[in-house]
């Protein structure tokens, strides 16, 4: 494949926090999108019967650096509402609240990623107990 391409993309230097991705044509009709470099990512997850409230789910990650959250997933036997948070001890709501009937979820990508205040961290609160996890996946830039 490499000897197929008919376009490349040269970076000498990425940005701190930068996502620097490409899309190449392989010269068969195809594309494909080709990650240079990324930030550092993180996956979090929090599975619980009971109701949360300004529950933490990933540390904030110091001075001057943002967590950015680029997907979620949630689901839950439960009818209740759920939403996440920045600073679980201010309880900013980042998003949401999403609405569930029983054995109801979601999964959804952020695009652009949503971008918590520098050296906060995230969270989740949710209204009932009941069987629910969350799990979302972003990345720390500044």
């Amino acid at each position: 494949m490499a000897d197929n391409l008919t376009t490349t993309t040269t970076v000498s230097t990425v940005p701190s926090g930068s996502k620097i991705a490409t899309f190449v044509d392989t010269g068969d009709g195809h594309v494909q999108r080709v990650v240079i470099a990324g930030p550092d990512e993180w996956a979090a997850n929090n599975s619980t019967s009971i109701a949360q409230t300004d529950t933490a789910l990933q540390a904030a990650p110091g001075a001057s650096l943002s967590l950015y959250v680029s997907s979620v997933v949630m689901s839950t036997d439960t009818a209740m509402n759920i939403k996440l948070i920045e600073d679980t001890a201010g309880a900013a709501t980042v998003a949401g609240p999403y609405h569930f009937a029983a054995n109801g979820g979601l999964a959804f990508t952020f695009t652009p990623a949503i971008k918590l205040t520098a050296n906060k961290n995230l969270g989740y609160t949710s209204t009932e107990a009941g069987n629910h996890t969350v799990t979302v996946t972003g990345y720390t830039a500044a």
